[in-house]
């Protein structure tokens, strides 16, 4: 795939089908917020409402915000209620819905999207979600990963580990957000360890999302806070791209 080829990518015209998430005049980074697995069900959707308040409050709203759903490798009727149920909310707040590695529960439960890891997964997942569904692949700290993603017609990547104090696992170097954003438009997702200059760099850096988990879920003041200082932070970094 040549370089002039990925440039002229757009967001959604790898499968060029309208899609629900594409909002006009949306700030260029939103939220991902990958769900917790250790919480009970009622738990989660109490936490999900708070969240939902929190990113349908503000004038922050018009973006696109997603949350990612994993459920056990062997699941039943039990958990296919509990998955639909969750994405039926997220519709209802106009939150994109991602179920992580299962296309058959995806299908199953209506979410818009999957997040795959293998990227050998991504041409199967296509022919059996269709071009609307929206299909991901967590790419870690690899740019070959990303290469490959692109080649296979993803909508977008994830990258992990940028700013990261953990020093038991290499970090993803800030250019490998530059690089993605210098050969298409398509988002990518970007975990960091999160704080106020964090979320400002990355969104500075072309983030098309700012990931997070634990640190909404768990955080001191509630998840609404979390969330309101995730909108406060990326809203001032895409704002010092417009000084600078």
């Amino acid at each position: 795939m040549s370089d002039k080829y990925i440039k002229d990518l757009e967001f959604s015209s790898v499968i060029s089908v309208p899609r629900s998430y594409n909002k006009q005049g949306a700030p260029a980074c939103g939220i991902y917020l990958v769900a917790p697995k250790k919480i009970s069900f009622n738990m989660l959707t109490v936490q999900l409402r708070a969240v939902f308040s929190a990113l349908n409050g503000s004038e922050y709203q018009k973006n696109m915000h997603a949350i990612e759903f994993q459920f056990p490798n062997k699941i039943f009727e039990k958990e296919r209620e509990k998955a639909s149920s969750l994405v039926a909310a997220c519709r209802g707040a106009g939150i994109v819905s991602i179920i992580r590695g299962d296309v058959g529960l995806c299908v199953e439960c209506g979410a818009d999207g999957v997040m795959l890891e293998n990227p050998e997964d991504i041409v199967t997942a296509r022919n059996i979600l269709g071009g609307s569904a929206i299909i991901g692949l967590d790419c870690g700290n690899s740019k070959q990963q990303a290469e490959i993603a692109l080649q296979s017609g993803v909508d977008y990547v994830s990258f992990s580990k940028f700013l990261s104090s953990d020093k038991s696992r290499k970090n993803a170097d800030i250019s490998l957000l530059e690089w993605w954003n210098s050969v298409t438009h398509l988002p990518a997702v970007a975990f960091s360890k999160l704080d106020v200059e964090g979320c400002i760099k990355l969104a500075k850096s072309g983030a098309g999302f700012i990931g997070a988990g634990s640190w909404v879920w768990e955080h001191d003041e509630g998840v609404k806070q979390a969330i309101y200082w995730l909108q406060e932070s990326i809203e001032h970094g895409l704002s010092q791209i417009k000084i600078n």
